[in-house]
């Protein structure tokens, strides 16, 4: 009986001291106040001079908050019950609450290092989930904030922001994120959140309601099939435009999809009420593969288009006047100064594929 009594009692303790900082502070005081009581009513019937309980129970308080308060006392027995109180007080007064705070203090950090808060951003960039492509989407993203200084304008914004949603984001995945961009990483334009995309509390999380736009990499596949990737876009993409409709923003996000299966692109399109892009990743990289294969130094075309370590990029703007136009004819439409040319170092050629493109320019082809 008395072994399920304490038990109970151990039980009950333990589950108040991991519940919170707070309760846990509390059980703290409950036990100094009992140990002040119960010390009180022992002192003052063996040191003389206390007028009442109440008395020794607030000199037994006082020592025990108080350490320095042992000066005052001339008498020795006194000296001695006080630097007991003293030695107690510090064990459970300052000991004790001083390791709560630190540890609220771990919790606290560890929390918001995982990124569980809400962030409140606008026209930024929203990435969801983490997959082999993730870093290289991120680091493109960084590299090309000048070609997105348009897109960021027409949305209000002032600077590129990007919000990553991973299922956790911690200090390891920060340092990942870091190695990869180099001198792009900014930790004031990265924010981290930990989430899932199939939940919409984790997704509140990232402001994908005021984002510019959300990019939805297909997740990586698994021996079974290509259907997973898929499905799991598909989800993502329903529990967006559900929360969407009911409140929805004076300008939708524009979201920018990974598709595997290109027979599943009318489907995705359904989803959304808002603009969206699918891209078929794995059909892409295909194509690329084989026609460079087909054109020798096609690659070196791709390389330079669709990398920034050439320095050549792809810049899109409007031109409503040459709706409809030929490319032969769209070069008419603009001045030299307008379409500046690069010329190629000296000693340095064409890419053959950049050569056979000139030519069957040339031959009007």
């Amino acid at each position: 009986m008395l072994s399920r009594i304490k038990n109970s009692l151990v039980f009950w303790i333990e589950q108040v001291m991991v519940r919170s900082a707070l309760s846990r502070f509390l059980v703290m005081l409950i036990l100094i106040a009992l140990v002040t009581l119960v010390a009180g009513f022992l002192v003052h019937p063996l040191i003389p001079g206390f007028e009442s309980t109440g008395d020794a129970v607030w000199w037994v308080f006082e020592h025990i908050v108080v350490p320095e308060y042992v000066d005052d006392d001339g008498d020795v027995t006194k000296r001695a019950v006080a630097t007991v109180l003293i030695i107690l007080g510090s064990i459970l007064f300052a000991g004790a609450i001083i390791a709560i705070l630190v540890q609220w203090w771990e919790t606290t950090m560890e929390r918001l290092e995982l990124g569980l808060t809400p962030v409140a951003l606008d026209a930024h960039f929203v990435l969801l989930g983490w997959t082999s492509r993730t870093l290289a989407m991120l680091e493109e993203i960084m590299v090309s904030q000048t070609r997105v200084e348009r897109f960021l304008r027409e949305r209000g914004a002032r600077r590129l922001r990007v919000a990553l949603l991973v299922e956790r984001a911690d200090a390891g995945r920060r340092q990942e994120i870091k190695q990869q961009l180099g001198e792009h990483w900014n930790p004031r334009q990265i924010v981290l959140r930990s989430g899932s995309s199939l939940r919409l509390e984790d997704l509140g999380r990232v402001d994908f309601k005021h984002a510019g736009a959300i990019l939805i990499p297909a997740a990586d596949t698994t021996t079974s099939s290509n259907l997973d990737a898929d499905s799991r876009t598909s989800k993502t993409l329903m529990t967006l435009a559900a929360e969407l409709e009911e409140t929805l923003p004076e300008e939708a996000p524009l979201i920018v999809a990974e598709i595997q299966e290109t027979q599943y692109i009318e489907t995705l399109r359904a989803l959304y009420p808002g603009p969206m892009e699918i891209i078929a990743g794995d059909e892409v990289i295909n194509r690329l593969m084989v026609q460079s294969v087909r054109h020798p130094g096609l690659s070196h075309v791709y390389a330079e288009f669709l990398s920034d370590s050439s320095g050549s990029h792809i810049y899109v703007r409007k031109e409503p006047q040459l709706a409809g136009v030929y490319m032969q004819a769209a070069g008419t439409g603009f001045s030299q100064g307008d379409t500046p040319r690069r010329r190629a170092p000296p000693g340095r050629r064409l890419p053959g594929a950049a050569q056979s493109a000139q030519r069957h320019d040339a031959r009007g082809g």
